[in-house]
Protein backbone atom coordinates (compact mmCIF):
# COMPACT_ATOMS: atom_id res chain seq x y z
CA UNK A 1 0.00 0.00 0.00
CA UNK A 2 1.78 3.01 -0.66
CA UNK A 3 2.33 5.88 1.90
CA UNK A 4 1.07 9.41 1.78
CA UNK A 5 4.03 10.51 0.52
CA UNK A 6 3.80 8.15 -2.89
CA UNK A 7 0.54 9.16 -2.99
CA UNK A 8 1.26 12.41 -3.88
CA UNK A 9 4.68 12.05 -5.35
CA UNK A 10 2.54 9.87 -8.29
CA UNK A 11 -0.14 12.54 -8.83
CA UNK A 12 0.52 14.43 -11.90
CA UNK A 13 0.22 18.31 -12.55
CA UNK A 14 -3.83 18.54 -13.11
CA UNK A 15 -4.19 16.19 -9.56
CA UNK A 16 -1.97 18.59 -8.33
CA UNK A 17 -4.36 21.42 -9.30
CA UNK A 18 -7.33 19.63 -7.84
CA UNK A 19 -5.68 19.11 -4.45
CA UNK A 20 -5.53 23.05 -4.41
CA UNK A 21 -9.23 23.35 -4.90
CA UNK A 22 -9.81 20.97 -2.58
CA UNK A 23 -7.56 23.19 0.08
CA UNK A 24 -9.02 26.25 -1.02
CA UNK A 25 -11.39 27.18 2.01
CA UNK A 26 -13.43 29.78 -0.47
CA UNK A 27 -14.25 26.25 -3.01
CA UNK A 28 -18.08 25.72 -2.43
CA UNK A 29 -19.19 22.42 -0.46
CA UNK A 30 -20.76 21.00 -3.55
CA UNK A 31 -17.64 21.32 -5.52
CA UNK A 32 -15.97 19.45 -2.27
CA UNK A 33 -18.34 16.58 -2.22
CA UNK A 34 -18.03 16.19 -6.20
CA UNK A 35 -13.79 15.86 -5.26
CA UNK A 36 -14.83 13.03 -2.86
CA UNK A 37 -16.32 10.96 -4.71
CA UNK A 38 -14.56 11.51 -8.14
CA UNK A 39 -11.30 13.22 -7.84
CA UNK A 40 -7.92 10.83 -7.50
CA UNK A 41 -6.81 9.50 -4.38
CA UNK A 42 -4.17 12.40 -4.10
CA UNK A 43 -7.35 15.20 -4.21
CA UNK A 44 -9.05 12.62 -1.71
CA UNK A 45 -6.05 12.47 0.95
CA UNK A 46 -5.54 16.50 0.99
CA UNK A 47 -8.90 17.29 1.23
CA UNK A 48 -9.31 15.01 4.39
CA UNK A 49 -6.59 15.35 5.96
CA UNK A 50 -5.45 19.04 5.64
CA UNK A 51 -8.34 21.30 6.50
CA UNK A 52 -11.15 22.06 8.51
CA UNK A 53 -14.78 20.53 6.41
CA UNK A 54 -18.34 21.48 6.40
CA UNK A 55 -20.51 18.39 8.75
CA UNK A 56 -21.67 17.49 5.26
CA UNK A 57 -18.56 16.91 3.79
CA UNK A 58 -17.56 15.42 7.11
CA UNK A 59 -20.78 13.05 6.83
CA UNK A 60 -19.65 12.06 2.99
CA UNK A 61 -16.34 11.04 4.04
CA UNK A 62 -17.65 8.91 7.00
CA UNK A 63 -19.72 6.98 4.49
CA UNK A 64 -17.11 6.68 1.76
CA UNK A 65 -16.62 3.06 -0.01
CA UNK A 66 -12.83 3.71 0.14
CA UNK A 67 -11.23 2.31 3.62
CA UNK A 68 -7.81 4.80 2.40
CA UNK A 69 -10.31 8.10 2.02
CA UNK A 70 -11.67 7.24 5.42
CA UNK A 71 -8.53 6.76 6.82
CA UNK A 72 -6.75 10.08 6.02
CA UNK A 73 -9.81 11.64 8.05
CA UNK A 74 -8.80 9.80 10.69
CA UNK A 75 -5.92 11.85 11.40
CA UNK A 76 -6.75 14.83 10.19
CA UNK A 77 -5.61 17.65 12.78
CA UNK A 78 -7.88 20.43 11.91
CA UNK A 79 -11.36 19.11 12.82
CA UNK A 80 -13.02 18.56 15.61
CA UNK A 81 -11.79 14.81 17.51
CA UNK A 82 -15.77 14.47 17.90
CA UNK A 83 -16.02 14.38 14.50
CA UNK A 84 -12.68 12.02 13.90
CA UNK A 85 -13.73 9.57 16.70
CA UNK A 86 -17.70 8.92 14.41
CA UNK A 87 -14.97 6.36 12.96
CA UNK A 88 -14.35 4.53 15.85
CA UNK A 89 -16.41 1.35 14.88
CA UNK A 90 -15.20 1.47 11.45
CA UNK A 91 -15.24 -1.76 9.78
CA UNK A 92 -11.75 -1.72 8.15
CA UNK A 93 -8.67 -2.10 10.78
CA UNK A 94 -6.51 -0.12 8.65
CA UNK A 95 -9.39 2.94 9.60
CA UNK A 96 -9.29 2.04 12.74
CA UNK A 97 -5.38 2.29 13.36
CA UNK A 98 -5.54 5.35 12.06
CA UNK A 99 -7.58 6.65 14.22
CA UNK A 100 -5.50 5.41 17.26
CA UNK A 101 -2.49 6.93 15.91
CA UNK A 102 -2.78 10.81 16.78
CA UNK A 103 -2.18 13.12 14.11
CA UNK A 104 0.61 14.91 12.94
CA UNK A 105 1.33 18.08 14.93
CA UNK A 106 4.10 20.93 14.74
CA UNK A 107 5.62 20.84 18.87
CA UNK A 108 4.86 22.21 20.93
CA UNK A 109 1.14 21.82 19.57
CA UNK A 110 -0.55 18.62 21.02
CA UNK A 111 -3.77 16.68 19.09
CA UNK A 112 -7.04 17.57 20.73
CA UNK A 113 -7.91 14.46 22.68
CA UNK A 114 -10.68 11.66 21.82
CA UNK A 115 -13.68 12.13 23.98
CA UNK A 116 -12.82 9.82 27.32
CA UNK A 117 -15.66 6.87 26.25
CA UNK A 118 -14.67 6.59 22.82
CA UNK A 119 -10.79 6.02 24.14
CA UNK A 120 -12.46 3.84 26.87
CA UNK A 121 -14.41 1.83 23.83
CA UNK A 122 -10.77 1.57 21.77
CA UNK A 123 -8.67 0.21 24.90
CA UNK A 124 -11.48 -2.89 25.52
CA UNK A 125 -12.22 -3.43 21.77
CA UNK A 126 -9.02 -2.41 19.35
CA UNK A 127 -5.83 -5.24 18.46
CA UNK A 128 -3.08 -4.69 21.35
CA UNK A 129 -0.74 -3.73 17.89
CA UNK A 130 -3.15 -0.64 17.22
CA UNK A 131 -2.93 1.03 20.69
CA UNK A 132 0.55 1.48 20.20
CA UNK A 133 2.78 4.66 18.84
CA UNK A 134 1.10 8.03 19.79
CA UNK A 135 -2.38 6.52 21.03
CA UNK A 136 -1.41 8.15 24.69
CA UNK A 137 -1.39 11.19 23.26
CA UNK A 138 -4.97 11.49 22.65
CA UNK A 139 -5.85 11.25 26.57
CA UNK A 140 -7.55 13.96 28.41
CA UNK A 141 -6.05 15.30 30.87
CA UNK A 142 -9.15 14.26 33.13
CA UNK A 143 -8.93 10.88 31.92
CA UNK A 144 -5.14 10.65 32.68
CA UNK A 145 -5.89 12.04 36.02
CA UNK A 146 -8.44 9.23 36.84
CA UNK A 147 -6.67 6.14 34.94
CA UNK A 148 -5.31 4.22 38.21
CA UNK A 149 -8.74 4.44 40.12
CA UNK A 150 -11.19 4.13 36.79
CA UNK A 151 -13.67 0.98 37.19
CA UNK A 152 -12.67 -0.28 34.21
CA UNK A 153 -9.44 -2.71 34.45
CA UNK A 154 -8.43 -2.22 31.13
CA UNK A 155 -7.69 1.46 31.61
CA UNK A 156 -6.28 0.53 34.82
CA UNK A 157 -4.06 -1.31 33.32
CA UNK A 158 -2.58 2.12 31.02
CA UNK A 159 -2.76 3.99 34.52
CA UNK A 160 0.26 2.26 35.02
CA UNK A 161 1.97 4.09 32.29
CA UNK A 162 0.73 7.39 34.32
CA UNK A 163 3.33 6.13 37.11
CA UNK A 164 4.38 9.61 37.68
CA UNK A 165 1.60 11.11 38.06
CA UNK A 166 0.17 8.97 40.96
CA UNK A 167 0.93 9.57 44.34
CA UNK A 168 1.97 6.91 46.81
CA UNK A 169 -1.19 5.88 47.85
CA UNK A 170 -2.82 5.14 44.25
CA UNK A 171 0.81 3.12 43.53
CA UNK A 172 0.14 1.01 46.25
CA UNK A 173 -3.46 0.43 45.00
CA UNK A 174 -1.86 -0.40 41.55
CA UNK A 175 0.65 -2.76 43.23
CA UNK A 176 -2.35 -4.54 45.09
CA UNK A 177 -4.54 -4.97 41.57
CA UNK A 178 -4.12 -8.29 39.78
CA UNK A 179 -5.16 -6.58 36.93
CA UNK A 180 -2.17 -3.71 37.49
CA UNK A 181 0.63 -5.24 39.17
CA UNK A 182 2.71 -6.82 36.64
CA UNK A 183 3.25 -3.43 35.29
CA UNK A 184 3.51 -1.20 37.98
CA UNK A 185 6.20 -3.88 39.34
CA UNK A 186 8.01 -3.39 36.50
CA UNK A 187 7.81 0.61 36.92
CA UNK A 188 8.79 -0.04 40.28
CA UNK A 189 12.06 -1.94 39.34
CA UNK A 190 11.98 0.27 36.46
CA UNK A 191 13.05 3.54 38.68
CA UNK A 192 15.54 2.00 40.12
CA UNK A 193 17.40 1.16 37.13
CA UNK A 194 16.96 4.46 36.31
CA UNK A 195 18.62 5.64 38.78
CA UNK A 196 21.87 3.98 38.57
CA UNK A 197 21.89 4.69 34.91
CA UNK A 198 19.71 1.69 33.62
CA UNK A 199 16.21 1.69 31.91
CA UNK A 200 13.65 -1.11 31.30
CA UNK A 201 12.09 -0.93 28.12
CA UNK A 202 9.59 -2.87 26.79
CA UNK A 203 10.00 -3.51 23.03
CA UNK A 204 11.49 -6.78 21.82
CA UNK A 205 14.86 -6.19 20.73
CA UNK A 206 18.33 -7.66 21.52
CA UNK A 207 18.45 -7.83 25.35
CA UNK A 208 21.91 -6.00 27.31
CA UNK A 209 22.24 -7.75 30.75
CA UNK A 210 22.04 -5.09 33.39
CA UNK A 211 24.04 -4.76 36.53
CA UNK A 212 23.85 -7.55 39.17
CA UNK A 213 22.59 -4.58 41.52
CA UNK A 214 20.13 -3.29 39.11
CA UNK A 215 18.52 -7.27 38.47
CA UNK A 216 14.93 -7.31 39.57
CA UNK A 217 12.97 -10.77 39.11
CA UNK A 218 9.50 -9.91 36.89
CA UNK A 219 6.43 -12.67 36.75
CA UNK A 220 5.05 -12.51 33.28
CA UNK A 221 1.78 -11.21 33.48
CA UNK A 222 -0.72 -9.36 30.74
CA UNK A 223 0.58 -6.46 29.79
CA UNK A 224 4.52 -6.46 30.52
CA UNK A 225 6.93 -9.74 29.98
CA UNK A 226 9.74 -10.89 31.63
CA UNK A 227 12.02 -11.17 29.20
CA UNK A 228 11.63 -7.59 28.95
CA UNK A 229 14.97 -6.33 27.71
CA UNK A 230 17.18 -3.69 29.38
CA UNK A 231 19.50 -1.24 26.87
CA UNK A 232 21.70 1.07 28.80
CA UNK A 233 20.48 4.85 28.73
CA UNK A 234 23.44 7.25 29.31
CA UNK A 235 23.21 9.35 32.72
CA UNK A 236 23.15 12.88 32.45
CA UNK A 237 24.07 13.93 35.64
CA UNK A 238 27.78 13.23 34.92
Amino acid sequence: MPTPEQIWEDADLATRRLAGVALNPSTPQDVLLHLLAEAPLAVRMVLCRDRVLPEAVVDAVIEHPDHRTRSFFARNPHVDPAQRVRLVDDPHWFVRAHLAEAPRVTAPAEPGPLPDDAVVRMMNTYDPEHLGGTFYRQFSLTLRRSMATHPDAKVRAWGVGMWGWQDAKTRAALLADPTTRYGSEHRTGCATRIRCGWRACCPTGPATPAPAHCSTTLSAGPSWTASSPLRPVPRTDR
